[in-house]
């Protein structure tokens, strides 16, 4: 899971995460839009139902593409769960390891 807000917004989003004790990677951008921030979370469910869940995917929705964006990758490697533009920020991979 990767959100990305622009730094005007990255206080709001991270009272959010608070709010929930939501643990993600927090990283700035070095190399792409420099007035971006992402979060990464490589072990957390994303239903709908749930209440941080709700809450963050409101508040992406109500600061729009232009500040904002939501992509998540399944154990199996699908996307899901996404919101805005991601597109112009990630690039998913899977990566295949044999036991």
């Amino acid at each position: 899971m990767v959100i990305g807000v622009t730094r005007k917004h990255q206080n709001e989003i991270e009272d959010i995460f608070k709010k929930y004790d939501l643990d993600l990677e927090f990283k700035e951008s070095d190399s792409w839009q420099s007035d971006w921030v992402t979060y990464n979370a490589k072990c957390l469910k994303w239903y709908r139902q749930y209440k941080d869940v709700k809450e963050v995917n409101e508040y992406i929705q109500s600061i729009g593409d232009e500040n904002s964006f939501i992509v998540a990758i399944d154990e199996d490697g699908d996307i899901h769960s996404t919101i805005h533009n991601w597109g112009r920020f990630v690039i998913p991979q899977t990566k295949l390891t044999i036991l």
